[in-house]
């Protein structure tokens, strides 16, 4: 008689254990279903600043070969030496785009793009700096298997609703830094890329405050697969407007281009 109490009390703890599980996967469901409501309303993002979407063409089939080689070669570096940064700059004609382009497809097939932002002057919508960090955060949340971005992003705008209100050092932290270390932090033994282009091209009466929020987060990246690829042109305008990793040395590399030749240094 006790054996079969027993078994009994046994199956009711299974039925009951596989009740509670049915009522907390349903649970973090409708979690799931809110926090992408919430994300919906509060997170306004670019759609598509993608380089396909964009109209920026990758290299030609077998040009720019040592540059593209290299660049890859820097984010597959992950000791303790590599730059987090890949800060690249270059004349008109350069042949940037192509570049960052060709780059951005090759991490994806690769499957180590994580975000791309690609600025264009004929869409207004990708010139302003508001909804570069956000729209980077959100595709980091859609490539991301697990829910720990997109928990720390609703969480950051629940606590923080006026991070939408503009480009910020606060909106840079808590929607680009913070999201990107949570990512690094799934897989160490991966690159975690994100290619921004066209820095330069950004809302004219932004880009100042833009190239400040920009400097200051080379210091902020702490893991070595963090991977970030920014481009902009030379300037020939006040420094002090002028996007670049000015004094950033141990996190950034720069590469400078000047139409087919480019030359290279650490910065």
């Amino acid at each position: 008689m006790d054996t079969i109490l027993f078994e009994i009390d046994k199956i009711r703890q299974h039925q009951k254990d596989q009740l509670q599980s049915i009522h907390d996967k349903l649970d973090a469901q409708e979690q799931a279903k809110a926090r992408e409501k919430y994300l919906v309303q509060m997170l306004r993002t670019v759609a598509n600043p993608t380089y396909d979407e964009q109209g920026k063409q990758p290299c030609h089939e077998g040009t720019r070969a040592e540059i593209l080689a290299e660049i890859l070669d820097w984010r597959n570096d992950k000791s303790n030496e590599s730059q987090r940064f890949l800060w690249l700059t270059g004349d008109p004609g350069a042949g940037k785009s192509a570049i960052t382009a060709s780059i951005a497809r090759a991490c994806k097939d690769d499957k180590t793009l994580w975000a791309q932002f690609f600025i264009n002057r004929n869409n207004a919508e990708t010139t302003n700096p508001r909804l570069y960090f956000p729209s980077i955060a959100r595709q980091l949340i859609d490539r991301s298997t697990h829910t720990d971005v997109e928990i720390a992003i609703v969480t950051a705008l629940q606590n923080q609703p006026s991070l939408m209100d503009g480009i910020s050092s606060v909106q840079a932290s808590q929607l680009f830094v913070n999201a990107l270390e949570i990512v690094c932090r799934s897989d160490l033994d991966k690159p975690v890329v994100i290619v921004i282009d066209g820095l330069d091209e950004t809302d004219q009466s932004k880009l100042a405050d833009t190239a400040k929020i920009f400097s200051q987060i080379f210091t902020s990246i702490s893991s070595r697969n963090a991977k970030v690829i920014i481009w902009t042109l030379l300037f020939r305008q006040p420094r002090q407007a002028t996007p670049g990793p000015r004094n950033q040395a141990p996190e950034v590399k720069e590469r400078t281009f000047h139409s087919h030749r480019y030359t290279l240094r650490n910065v």
